[in-house]
């Protein structure tokens, strides 16, 4: 499943790790809300449950407002501000 992302020293650690949270922090909440919900699911569900739920998935992130402003913010050239 691939658990390691990056591996630090212990003198940058806290830095690289701080740095990290931050990107996250300004990226989109509800999509992420959305992805943690169908990895957890995906414990459970057999494979065509877990399609669908992530077709279902999909649509909702596709309707959300922080969808456009990333395409939009794509297409501009510049950072996308989510809500």
């Amino acid at each position: 499943m691939g658990l390691i992302f990056k591996v630090f020293d212990d003198g940058t650690f806290r830095d690289e790790t701080m740095a990290l949270a931050a990107r996250l922090a300004e990226g989109p909440m509800h999509t992420f809300g959305l992805i943690k919900t169908a990895l957890t699911a995906s414990l459970d569900n057999d494979l065509d449950k877990q399609l669908q739920m992530e077709a279902n998935v999909q649509q909702k992130a596709a309707d959300h407002p922080d969808f456009m402003e990333g395409v939009m913010a794509f297409l501009q050239k510049r950072a996308p501000v989510f809500k």
